[in-house]
């Protein structure tokens, strides 16, 4: 593949696409060095581009953010959006909107249509579709405008706001019986902000059940980590404190595989291959 864009470059010395391209291969074989002075590349070409400032973080050359940038997840959505439904479930084996909604009714077994549910960075609107039979009400928000636009085709949600979650939760004022966050919270590496909204979106009792990247056994004494991937991992001592300093308690935790990338079996924590993930569920007390 890389052959290829170099191809590209030699007719075209400032092709973005084919500069993108090669960025992104050598980021897939964790050749950060390498990653990192393609993307440089595209920066000069496009100065202030918000996913390759993200990519340079990702690549250890600029300082990490505490969470991805509105731009970053805007770009980066906006773009995906269009064939973003095809990609998941056809060629990802994307299973996390199945996963939440099953643990969301092992915890709620007489929900019958009644609950309240807040469905954080919607995307599409999959977790929407998953969980509405046990739904009165789906609120939801995201920040890309392209992924509302598809997510209210479905007609599962009755409220859709273009927001960043921290802001969103910051102003609604009403309270839900479960909040999820699909594939989501990986754009977080410090989750204090996020938790504490999502603890006063919650009735007494609620629920939030999210996925999160799981970091391999002998790196569990690091919080967080911005990966390879651009997307955030998190160990499971990191979660729980946070989750208990913000009146969150754990209930339950389990290690899914969620989705395949590139059809190789590599650990999460370079962000390709088999994806396995923490589906942690946490109570408001």
């Amino acid at each position: 593949m890389i052959t290829c864009y170099e191809q590209a470059l030699s007719i075209d010395a400032d092709h973005l696409d084919a500069i993108w391209g090669i960025a992104e291969s050598y980021a897939a074989l964790e050749e950060r060095d390498e990653a990192a002075n393609w993307y440089q590349r595209y920066l000069d070409l496009e100065p202030g581009e918000p996913e390759e400032l993200h990519m340079l973080a990702a690549m250890g050359v600029a300082e990490a953010p505490e969470r991805s940038s509105d731009g970053y997840v805007t770009t980066l959505f906006d773009r995906f959006a269009p064939d973003f439904d095809d990609q998941l479930t056809e060629e990802l084996d994307y299973q996390a909107p199945t996963l939440l909604a099953e643990t969301a009714k092992d915890h709620f077994p007489e929900a019958d249509s009644n609950l309240k549910i807040l469905d954080l960075g919607c995307g599409t609107g999959l977790s929407g579709v998953a969980v509405k039979d046990i739904a009165k009400r789906i609120d939801a928000d995201d920040l890309s405008g392209e992924m509302i636009k598809l997510a209210r085709k479905r007609r599962v949600y009755k409220t859709l706001t273009k927001s960043d979650i921290i802001t969103y939760l910051a102003k609604t004022k009403r309270r839900y019986d479960l909040a999820l966050g699909a594939d989501v919270f990986i754009y977080f590496g410090d989750l204090e902000a996020l938790f504490g909204g999502v603890f006063d979106a919650l009735k007494p009792g609620g629920l939030v059940i999210f996925s999160l990247e799981a970091q391999p056994d002998d790196q569990q004494s690091v919080g967080y980590e911005l990966t390879a991937s651009g997307r955030d991992s998190h160990g499971r001592a990191y979660v729980r404190d946070i989750a208990n300093d913000v009146g969150l308690e754990e209930r339950s935790i389990s290690t899914e595989q969620i989705r395949t990338e590139y059809g190789e079996p590599v650990l999460v924590i370079s962000g390709f291959g088999v994806s396995r993930f923490n589906v942690p569920v946490l109570a408001a007390r």
